[in-house]
């Protein structure tokens, strides 16, 4: 089993902190005022590679919710500022970290990433394809290419499923694959994690936090994807 080549030893983070830049390698993060992550500046940004993923003056604002009144008085709306105008190459073979205080918009920037959440504005490009705006049939081609570790465990798996449904849900999604096929890649997976390949019939709340997080990361990687986005990866360790 082979790791995705966005996973390596070698790494470049990026430590923002509120309202300065802290440098690290080639680059440095400014983060507002309110927490939101600003922009990446340095040596990463403008390099002119054949990068996996290009983000480029990316922002995410969320609409502060409004009451019935406010909203039929069409009053002005205010937003919250999660991520502004972010800007990163990630190279193969390149593992890239965001350090921040919570709230500092990590989670969204990664979701953004992932297109989980439709950017407000900006730029992302995966092996060299604009992705900020696909949908349908397009955005489910990338899932086989991004894959996602979320940062709760327990909320993102489904307690109904059982181990081997679980972690072969994204390979089940992409195409037709038999039950006894899917059972088999599950099986061989599982001891890449750390977990047993004879657990397939069991449930999440068998596993401790630890083990579950193993699913999590074993249901990202069933599908090869080129990239993978770990969210706290090691928050229930």
């Amino acid at each position: 089993m082979h790791l995705p080549s966005a996973l390596s030893s070698r790494a470049e983070s990026v430590r923002p902190r509120t309202g300065s830049a802290s440098r690290t390698g080639e680059g440095s993060a400014v983060v507002g005022p309110q927490g939101g992550v600003l922009l990446q500046r340095g040596g990463r940004i403008p390099r002119m590679t054949d990068a996996i993923l290009e983000v480029r003056d990316v922002y995410k604002h969320f609409p502060v919710t409004q009451s019935f009144f406010d909203a039929v008085k069409r009053l002005s709306k205010e937003v919250i500022h999660a991520v502004d105008g972010v800007s990163f190459d990630i190279q193969a073979q390149e593992t890239l970290g965001l350090i921040g205080e919570s709230g500092s918009g990590k989670t969204t920037l990664g979701w953004s990433v992932a297109r989980l959440h439709n950017v407000t504005r900006g730029t992302i490009r995966l092996d060299g394809k604009d992705i900020t705006n696909l949908e349908g049939s397009g955005l489910r081609a990338i899932r086989r290419k991004v894959q996602v570790v979320f940062q709760d465990p327990v909320g993102s798996l489904d307690p109904r499923l059982r181990v081997w449904q679980i972690v072969g849900e994204p390979a089940r999604a992409q195409g037709t694959v038999s039950r006894a096929e899917l059972r088999s890649r599950v099986a061989e997976l599982l001891p890449t994690v750390g977990l047993p390949g004879g657990s397939l019939d069991q449930y999440p709340h068998e596993f401790s936090g630890g083990g579950r997080q193993r699913l999590s990361l074993a249901r990202a990687l069933i599908v090869h994807p080129k990239l993978i986005i770990l969210d706290e990866p090691t928050s229930a360790l």
